[in-house]
Formats: structure tokens, C-alpha cells, sequence
């Protein structure tokens, strides 16, 4: 009985010192407290709250975590759990609610990925390569190729992705692999391959032949090939042109160009020798009259004068335009003319040029290209008259020559051929007569008329397509050639008095 009393005395010692170690008391009370302990999960420490019996704990300041690599933590709350924080509870923990007993609570941690920022720089592309944001670990996506615009030197073709420490000043020596795991910001630098550009040289025979010729890739600063001449039927190569410059093949090429050919409207070349019955045309060139000749339309447009002389230094022309209405060399007001009524003519010596009827040969000036201005020196130098040369309508014949790049017709207006027109002396007129056959044949193949053709009749219509001189003989008239009559004797004819008498008016220059 006594070990059974003693036994018992002890159990209940014992369950007294568990009480007091669960729900401390206050030696001087019967206060119960309860411990809450703050697990906070790989946080911060938080310090355990001893809480009296039914009173609730205070909520601590928020822990923090320390960010990983991969993740950064934002403090979400204080859970409960029942497996030692293995699984905590659905909602947070309540600090309003009343402590009963020991209690541990669990911090609950929202974790955020780490981002990593992958840039690119283009060095001058033409395109804006968006940036990517990489979760950690992850790997970026190769962006689109970007392009880059060419200099008119230089091509540039993209290489590939680059890494740099020095703000791409030198980029690495491999290119970046997008199968690497990101877990930095980082930014990559595009490479691109310099070429020297090429132009495209391209040719345009414009009508000639061949009719293609392979164009040229030439590198910029590099020089083109000129091609072989083409060739045209009836027309002479006057040189490659871009627009209206001739192209010189030693200039540097510095972009894509097309050259074309320009031609001649004849078939010699302005400075090729001419020959009797040569057509020239306006630009210098000519081509030689045959039978069997036929001209284009642009040639016939521009076709200006035949050839009827070449001498040792000079080659004379015939304009392809005469004046068949009639012309006088002087009128009745002119100070040439002494008495109207007696037909009587002041002689200019100087421009007096006699004639043998018979042979054809010529004493005197037989130079015609100065008969008005010796006129005009003669006006002023004579006494009893005054220089009315300036005023053209005493000089119908010589107004017509003067001004006979403003008769339509002529073709010569803004040409080089403008000025340099005169009446023939009478030696100039014969020189035609002897060719006129095939003058008259090459004219009329330029305007569809001969000299003759439509030619106002002569002397009282004795004959037809009668052409005046410049020249005077010693007794002042003037002088023509009927261009109908075949016999230098008939065709010939002695002077007459040329203020009441206006036939038929040529004009003549001379040709290089």
C-alpha cells in the first residue's frame, strides 16, 4: 500500500512539471503564456512573440529573401501548417485571433523569375532590331537579319551576331550562339561583310548594229570597256553619249549608267573630206548624192546644201532653199542708181567682173562674199552718195542672203551653219551651172525640187530658171546664168539693168 501511494505521488509530479513547461506561469501568478514562433523560410529571422493566454500576437515586420540568380521573393504572409511547413494553410494566418497555445507560423514567399534584357545594335543598320526581355536561363530568339543601305561605294552584307566588351569597338572572335542559356543582361553587336559596290554599264547602239551589247558590271572607282564602234546604213558614228555629253572611258564609274550611241545624219563625218555632189546636213556631216540615194526623213529635214566645188582650200556649197519669186540686187531708190529714167548705174569697180561668152572665163573680182560691204565702201567714199546698205530693202538679193537662216526652209537656223551666206559672183554662179546636173538631182532628192523646178522665167520669158549674181560688168548692170540652157554661150547672159529686172536668188557658203 505505501509503493502504491508513492507511485502515484510521483505520476502526478510529473504531469504538474509537462503543465508548467506548455503554459509557463509567472512565479508570482497564475498568468498561462504561449510561445508564437515565426518560421520564415529562408528569410530574415523574425524574433518568437511569448503571448499571454487568449491575447493574439503582434505582426512582425516583413521578412525579406535574399534574390537567387533564377528568382527575386516578394513576402506574401504568415501561414500555419500542420506538417511543419511542408503544406501551409489555405488562407493567412489571422493576428486577431486569440493565442491558446504554442503556435508556428510560416512565411509564404511569391517568387519572381529574374529577367535579363537582351539588346542589339545594328552598327548602322537601316532597321530597328526590337530588345528582348529573357527570362533567367532561357535562351533569346534570333532576330530577323537587319539590312543596311549601301554608300555609292560600298554594299554591306549582314554576318552575324556579336558579343563586345568595349561597345562593339572589337566584337568577338565567334559569333553569339542562340542556344546559349541567358543569365545576364547582355548586348549583341551585328557584323557586316564590305563589298565594293557595282554599277551596271549598260549600252544602247540606238539603231545601229548590233542591236545588243552586253552590258558591263564594273566596280565603283573602276573604269568601263568601250565596246567596238556599231555601225548604222547611212549614218556615221559620232560617239557613245550619256544624254548629250560624249562619254570619256576614262572617267571612274560611280553608279548604274546607260551609254548610247549618237550618230550623224550623213554618212561622212564633219571633218572627212566632202565632194562635189555631197548633201551636207547640220551637224557638219554629209552624204554623197547617187542615183540610187534615198534619205530619210529626219536627213531631208536637216539636209542644208550640195556640194558643187572643192578646191585646194576650200569647199563651196549651194543652199538647198533659193527665192523663185524674184529678187532685184538693187531697187530704184538705191544710191546705185544714177537716173532712173536712163537706166543709168554708178559702176563699183571693185566688185566688176567681165565675162567671154563664148568659154566661159571670168576677168575681174569673182569672189562674191564681199560684193555688198565693197558696195557699201563705195557709198561712203563717193561724194555725191551716202551708204544706205544698212537698209536692206534697197538690196532685196542681199537681204535674202544676209538673213537666210530665217527663211523657212533653210534648215540652218541655230546651227553652225547660221551666218556665211551670199549671193554668187557671177565666176561662183558658173561653177554651179557646170554641176547642175547634179546639184539639181541632190536638191531635188532634199525638197523634192530642182533649181529649175518652179523657177521664175528670164528675160521676158524668153527662158526658164534664170539666177542672178552679185557681180557688175564695167557698165554697172548686173549679170545671171539661165540654169535651163545647156550652151555656155546661151546660158550666159550680158548684163542687164538689175533695178527693173528681179529673177531667181541662190545663196552659197563656203564648207571646211
Amino acid at each position: 500500500m505505501k509503493k502504491l501511494t508513492k507511485s502515484l505521488l510521483l505520476l502526478a509530479a510529473l504531469a504538474m512539471g509537462f503543465a508548467f513547461t506548455s503554459c509557463q506561469q509567472d512565479s508570482g501568478d497564475d498568468t498561462t503564456y504561449y510561445t508564437v514562433t515565426f518560421n520564415s523560410n529562408g528569410g530574415t529571422d523574425v524574433t518568437s512573440q511569448k503571448i499571454e493566454s487568449g491575447k493574439k500576437a503582434s505582426k512582425p515586420d516583413n521578412p525579406t529573401k535574399t534574390a537567387t540568380a533564377a528568382n527575386t521573393y516578394t513576402f506574401d504572409n504568415w501561414y500555419t501548417s500542420e506538417d511543419e511547413g511542408a503544406t501551409l494553410s489555405d488562407t493567412a494566418f489571422d493576428f486577431d485571433t486569440a493565442i491558446t497555445k504554442d503556435i508556428t507560423l510560416y512565411a509564404k514567399w511569391a517568387e519572381n523569375a529574374v529577367t535579363h534584357t537582351v539588346t542589339f545594335d545594328t552598327k548602322g543598320g537601316n532597321t530597328t532590331v526590337t530588345s528582348q526581355n529573357i527570362i533567367h536561363g532561357n535562351k533569346a530568339t534570333r532576330p530577323t537579319n537587319p539590312a543596311k543601305d549601301a554608300t555609292e561605294s560600298m554594299t554591306y552584307t549582314f554576318d552575324n551576331w556579336y558579343t563586345s566588351e568595349d561597345e562593339g569597338t572589337t566584337l568577338s572572335d565567334t559569333a553569339f550562339d542562340f542556344n546559349t542559356a541567358i543569365t545576364s543582361d547582355i548586348k549583341l553587336f551585328a557584323k557586316w561583310t564590305e563589298s565594293t559596290a557595282t554599277y551596271t554599264v549598260s549600252f544602247n547602239t540606238n539603231g545601229g548594229t548590233p542591236a545588243n551589247i552586253d552590258s558591263q558590271e564594273i566596280e565603283y572607282g573602276k573604269t568601263a570597256t568601250k565596246p567596238a564602234d556599231p555601225t548604222k546604213e547611212g549614218s556615221a558614228f559620232k560617239g557613245w553619249f550619256v544624254r548629250d555629253t560624249e562619254f570619256d572611258f576614262t572617267t571612274p564609274i560611280t553608279g548604274t549608267i546607260e551609254i548610247t550611241a549618237k550618230w550623224f545624219v550623213g554618212s561622212k563625218k564633219p571633218d572627212a573630206q566632202k565632194a562635189v555632189g555631197d548633201i551636207v546636213f547640220t551637224d557638219g556631216s554629209a552624204t554623197p548624192y547617187t542615183s540610187d540615194l534615198t534619205l530619210t526623213d529626219e536627213q531631208k529635214e536637216k539636209s542644208i546644201a550640195i556640194i558643187y566645188k572643192v578646191d585646194a582650200s576650200k569647199t563651196y556649197g549651194v543652199g538647198i532653199l533659193q527665192n523663185k519669186v524674184g529678187l532685184e540686187l538693187f531697187t530704184h531708190s538705191s544710191q546705185l542708181v544714177i537716173d532712173d529714167a536712163f537706166g543709168n548705174v554708178r559702176n563699183v569697180e571693185s566688185i566688176v567682173c567681165n565675162c567671154n561668152y563664148d568659154n566661159g572665163t571670168f576677168t575681174g573680182d569673182t569672189d562674191g562674199s564681199d560684193n555688198l560691204a565693197e558696195i557699201k565702201a563705195f557709198l561712203e567714199e563717193n561724194e555725191d552718195t551716202v551708204d544706205d546698205t544698212d537698209d536692206l530693202t534697197h538690196y532685196p538679193a542681199f537681204e535674202f542672203a544676209i538673213n537666210y537662216k530665217d527663211k523657212e526652209g533653210s534648215h540652218v537656223k541655230n546651227t553652225d551653219f547660221e551666218d556665211g551666206w551670199y549671193i554668187p559672183s557671177l565666176p561662183e554662179l558658173y561653177d554651179i551651172w557646170t554641176k547642175k546636173s547634179t546639184v539639181n538631182e541632190a536638191c531635188k532628192l532634199c525638197t523634192g525640187k530642182s533649181l529649175e523646178d518652179d523657177a521664175m522665167p528670164a528675160d521676158d520669158n524668153e527662158c526658164e530658171a534664170g539666177y542672178l549674181s552679185s557681180t557688175l560688168d564695167s557698165r554697172g548692170n548686173g549679170q545671171y546664168i539661165k540654169f535651163e540652157e545647156d550652151n555656155v554661150n546661151e546660158a550666159l547672159r550680158e548684163g542687164v539693168y538689175v533695178c527693173n529686172w528681179s529673177t531667181n536668188v541662190c545663196c552659197i557658203r563656203v564648207f571646211n
